[in-house]
């Protein structure tokens, strides 16, 4: 990355890192619809680099745009949206490419559908049902789309992909990957190198607690044939740590000492795969690949041989702050970025021994892999509609029970798109329309619920509220959804932190925001 964009960027760095802002910068991101919902979204793509976009929109300027979209202005009136949009965003960020489309959707997924297969990610906002349903089929497999959508002081995100995967989870809390139990050949060597009972005051409270532990487990291990397991073992342990410290005029122990202490809870834990993956080997991709197999699976099965193996995943080479004079910490990081470095040349081995076409895996693609491979995850959000079944109805049923549910406001938008497909407009955009709209609209919500085999009517509050919205697209709900599709379209194209799965609904008026797998 050239050194101005790193100055431009710094704060985003720290995040993501220059790998992930090269991702973002590589990214080519298509909107559909130049409504404030999407600009919003784009927005905060384009802010932070994002390498390209495209807006497809065959709609031009209206004064209702100029009430809710930041990105016209009075002169637009008239215009093509799609092209005054466009300007109006690369203005943010000289170094973004924009382009624009002046085509419906429908019209290009009449002529061109693999159009929309080119771009990293593709943004639905304020797209109906029917034509998001069309669009979703096309890019299934092949590119996620997120439908984006503000509806009166309701905003609703959606992620459809078959499959995601996170290369890097950034997870909260996590264990360090000390080996204090099963030390390497090379730590055990590093620990036997050094004799604390020579050393000088100084020297003893400068001993990594990594050492101080791996040395006392030995010699717990001489006494009693294995390493601490119960409670009242680890306790025993603690002791031993305590004995082993110098103490001073006051009673406290060695800094050092504290700090073994303080990890003993998880330097003392066996290590065991993680759910997410757990079943990544268990897939079948994992266990066999071909020339077709991705690059992601491709790793992920000589990920899996080499814990075969070995019974332990490849050493990230992370090592804790410890209180250690620096030639020593120095070393002790020496040898864990050496067997860092072996395991990922065993693992690269076992990747380009896998077919010919691993051969064009990228070695920065395993090693990152290899570094994360504790909190690797795929992800399935599945399609837009998926099929009807006890899971979905015991979810939609558990929500109707549940007042301050927003997962009612789904039922209510899913049965305003059925209203609308028959219609063809939304529930309320007519104000002498209203009165009929709402029974229309109940009518509607009753035979979504009967399909989905859910027994209970939705409250009519919700129904009566979104009829009265007029399917008003409001600034305020649009920058807020924006804002979080735009963050959840970073993580799919730079692969880090974990993607929502798959649906979130805000509902302004009392400011609750509402994840849910659907």
């Amino acid at each position: 990355m050239a050194a101005p964009n790193t100055a431009r960027y710094d704060r985003q760095l720290r995040l993501w890192g220059d790998h992930g802002q090269a991702d973002l910068e590589q990214a080519k991101i298509c909107l559909i619809n130049g409504s404030a919902s999407g600009t919003e979204t784009l927005k905060n793509l384009v802010l932070p680099g994002v390498g390209s976009f495209t807006i497809v929109d065959g709609t031009k300027v209206t004064e209702r745009d100029l009430g809710n979209n930041f990105f016209v202005d009075a002169s637009s009136l008239g215009q093509s949206r799609a092209m005054r949009t466009t300007q109006l965003l690369c203005e943010l960020n000289e170094h973004v490419r924009g382009d624009f489309v002046e085509e419906t959707v429908e019209t290009l997924l009449e002529t061109n559908p693999q159009f929309f297969v080119g771009f990293s990610v593709v943004v639905a906002s304020q797209l109906p049902t029917d034509t998001c349903e069309r669009l979703a089929r096309v890019l299934y497999g092949h590119v996620p789309l997120v439908t984006v959508r503000a509806y009166g002081v309701v905003g609703h995100l959606r992620i459809i992909a078959e499959e995601l995967y996170v290369h890097e989870a950034h997870p909260d809390n996590f264990l360090p990957d000390l080996r204090a139990l099963q030390p390497f050949p090379e730590l055990q060597a590093f620990v036997d190198s050094i004799d604390m009972s020579v050393m000088t005051p100084t020297q003893h409270s400068h001993v990594p607690y990594l050492v101080i532990i791996i040395k006392l487990l030995g010699k717990w291990a001489q006494e009693h044939g294995h390493a601490p397991k119960t409670r009242a073992e680890k306790e025993q342990f603690k002791a031993m740590v305590r004995a082993a410290s110098h103490v001073s005029d006051d009673g406290s122990l060695e800094e050092n000492f504290e700090e073994a202490i303080n990890a003993l809870n998880t330097a003392l834990v066996t290590p065991e795969l993680s759910e997410s993956v757990v079943s990544i080997f268990a897939d079948e991709r994992a266990q066999t690949t071909h020339e077709t197999s991705s690059q992601f699976w491709i790793v992920a099965r000589a990920l899996r041989e080499f814990h075969a193996a070995h019974g332990v995943l490849p050493l990230s080479g992370a090592l804790p702050d410890m209180t250690a004079d620096s030639d020593t910490y120095a070393r002790l990081h020496g040898v864990f970025a050496a067997k860092a470095r072996a395991d990922l040349q065993e693992v690269l081995s076992r990747v380009q021994a896998l077919s010919p076409s691993a051969t064009g895996v990228p070695e920065a693609l395993v090693k990152l892999l290899c570094k994360n491979a504790a909190w690797l995850q795929v992800m399935r959000p599945g399609p837009l509609t998926p099929p009807a079944g006890e899971t979905l109805r015991a979810t939609v049923e558990s929500a109707l029970e549940n007042p301050d549910s927003n997962l009612t406001w789904e039922v209510v938008l899913r049965a305003a798109d059925r209203f609308y497909s028959s219609r063809r407009h939304l529930p309320g955009e007519f104000d002498k329309e209203l009165e009929d709209d709402v029974m229309e609209l109940k009518s509607e919500t009753s035979s979504l619920l009967a399909a989905l085999g859910v027994q209970g009517p939705v409250p009519e509050e919700h129904i009566q509220e979104l009829c009265r919205f007029g399917a008003a697209e409001l600034h305020n709900i649009s920058a807020f959804i924006g804002g979080i599709a735009a963050q959840e379209i970073i993580k799919l194209v730079t692969h880090q932190y974990v993607p929502v799965n798959n649906t979130v609904i805000f509902n302004g008026a009392k400011g609750t925001l509402e994840s849910f797998q659907l």
